[in-house]
Formats: C-alpha cells, structure tokens, sequence
C-alpha cells in the first residue's frame, strides 16, 4: 500500500514531463553547439533615441540567433549586466561559458546608419570576424540577416533545415515603424533593470506608435502584451483591463508569428495568472520547442510546473535555465523558493550563495 502513491508518481510523471526522460540526451546536445554571447552595440551617435536603436539592433540579433537550435545565446539582461561591470573577454568566458562573443557599434549617418562587428573567440581572444554594413533604414532587416548569417559561418554551427529556415524569415517592416519600436523596447529593457514606472509608460507610447504605423508589427504587439504583463504584479485596479489587453495583443502577435518564444511565455503567464493552466502548459511546451536553449522558456515551464504542485520538476526546469544562461538570476531565485517548499534548506541556502 505505501508504494502506491509512488507508483502513481511515476505513472503521472510519464504523462506529464515527457521531456525529463531525455534530459541527459539534450544536456550532450547541447554541450555540441556552440555558446555565443551578443554584447549590446555601442552608439557612436550621442542621444537616448539612438542608444535605443543600438540596443534594438543587439536585441533583435539576440532573438533571432536564440531561436536556431544549434546554437546557444545568452539572455540580453546578463549581456547588459557584463558590459555595465565592463567585463573582459577572460571574465565573460569564465561566467557565461561561452565559445564566442560578438560585440559592434552604431553610427547614425543623416537618413542612414553605420554597423561595425566583430566576433571574438574566447579560447584565445582573437578575433575571427569583423566586417562594417552601411545603408538607408529601409536596409536595416537586411542587415541584421546578414549579421546573423556572418556569426553562424564564424562559430561553425551546423544549422537544421528548420535553423535555416529561421534566418531567411527576417521580414522587412516600415523603418518609421521599426525606430518607435525600438524606443519601446529599449524602455522596456530599462524598466527591467531599473523598475521606474516612467520606464513603462514611455514603453508604451513609441510601441503603439508602431503598431499605429504598422498594425501587424508582431514584435510590437508582443512588446505591448509583455507590459501587460509586466503590470499584473504587484495586482493593481486595472489588473482585469491589462488582461484582456496583453491577451489580445499576444495572441495577436502569435498570429503573425506563431514561433516567438518569449510571446508564448508571456501568454502563458498571463493564462496561468487567471486559472487556465492547461492552456498555460500547453504554451510552456511549446515554448521548449521552438527555443530548447531559450533560459525565458524553461522559467516559464518552470512556472507551469509549480503551479501543477511539481516541485521537483519545477526545479529541474530552472537548472535547465541556469544551464543555458548561467546569470539568469530569476531561476536561481525560484529554485531556492522551491528547495524551501520541498524542506531542502541547505540546497536553498547553497542557491543564495550562488545568487
């Protein structure tokens, strides 16, 4: 009789984490391909509306190559954290154990821009690529595929079909569209390291702006369901409004673009806030899918997890999170809130100390 629970463990846990099975075969995957870092770009043009586009043309390379499977890409927010620490090349290798880091520069010139990279393999601190791309706005998609398809060559990773398909799907968009977005977005990245409320409201006002441009701007609608998103905790008098709203902006942008990561996380999170955990796993896999090395995804499944009451699952997701990104520090947090739920206070406190 005392064996029973265990066995309907394991009997559920066949059904409800057929992905754990295969960790150790994932794990030796992933230890194959090679670890990339995307530094954010410099701006040699004075002004916070171009340091915004520099930090969107670094953001949107970081999207893009964290999407292909044969490569790993570190998070933007442990990016930005090295670069403020003004780490070196030996400090970046030794904390987010990568093979390669690609940094560059951003110049506005009249109705153009300038984009100067190089990429720096960590080994020996040489620098096996570098190259300067110049034209209109309207260029702009362009070159950052073109970015993103020098890097691939430079580290060696041996796309799939579905990787190659991945970087021939950078559609161009308005460029009037494109620079009010990456206001939005670069405000965005300031309210996450910050947390000033005008952050999010100066978010706000350039991404719809953009989608007022371009209605079906999916990176702007994204944007826009993640503030949403954002404003639910602490729980305000608009919390029902801001709902409905990063619902509709969310599965809006999945529509457009059914393989952005970060818009099924932030899908997820907004379905698990109001009960529908189904749909929210069913998001939190698929998530895992499209971005097996995306550290946003195993949080969010994470999350799934905890709220199903898997403690232990949960944990094992933040590990993989960590593992991809070893500065993910929201992972580190939930695992040792986890490891106190579960009694395992010394592993907690070991997870702190980490932190």
């Amino acid at each position: 009789v005392g064996a029973v629970p265990s066995l309907l463990l394991v009997v559920a846990s066949i059904f409800w984490f057929p992905g754990l099975s295969q960790r150790n075969r994932t794990a030796s995957v992933s230890a194959s391909v090679p670890r990339l870092t995307v530094l954010p770009f410099e701006s040699r043009t004075p002004g916070e509306g171009n340091q915004a586009l520099s930090f969107a043309i670094t953001d949107s390379l970081i999207t893009r190559l964290s999407r292909l499977s044969q490569l790993q890409v570190t998070s933007w927010t442990s990016a930005l954290r090295l670069t403020e620490r003004k780490a070196t090349v030996p400090e970046i290798a030794q904390l987010l154990k990568v093979d390669y880091i690609l940094e560059g520069s951003f110049l506005k010139t009249g109705e153009g821009f300038r984009v100067t990279v190089q990429c720096i393999r960590t080994a020996d601190e040489s620098h096996v690529w570098s190259e300067e791309f110049a034209g209109s706005w309207k260029d702009i998609f362009a070159v950052q595929k073109q970015v993103s398809e020098g890097v691939v060559r430079q580290v060696n990773a041996h796309l799939n079909s579905r990787d190659r398909e991945t970087l021939a799907s950078l559609s161009p968009r308005d460029s009037r569209a494109y620079q009010a977005y990456a206001k939005g977005h670069y405000h965005i990245l300031k309210y996450r390291s910050g947390f000033q409320q005008q952050s999010l409201q100066d978010a706000e006002r350039h991404l719809k702006e953009a989608i007022e441009i371009d209605p079906d701007y999916s990176d702007a609608l994204a944007d826009l369901g993640h503030l949403s998103f954002i404003q639910l905790y602490p729980q305000r008098d608009d919390h029902l409004q801001r709902i409905a709203e990063g619902t509709t902006y969310l599965e809006r942008a999945l529509a457009l673009d059914p393989e952005n990561v970060e818009a099924h996380c932030w899908l997820a999170g907004i379905y698990g806030r109001v009960g529908l955990t189904e749909k929210a796993l069913e998001l939190s896999r698929r998530a895992i899918e499209l971005g097996p090395n995306n550290p946003e995804a195993h949080s969010s499944l994470a999350i799934r997890y905890r709220e199903k009451g898997f403690l232990e699952a949960a944990i094992a997701e933040h590990n993989q999170a960590i593992s991809h990104d070893p500065l993910y520090f929201q992972s580190y947090q939930s695992r040792a809130w986890h490891s106190l739920e579960l009694g395992a206070f010394d592993t907690a406190l070991q997870t702190v100390k980490q932190m």
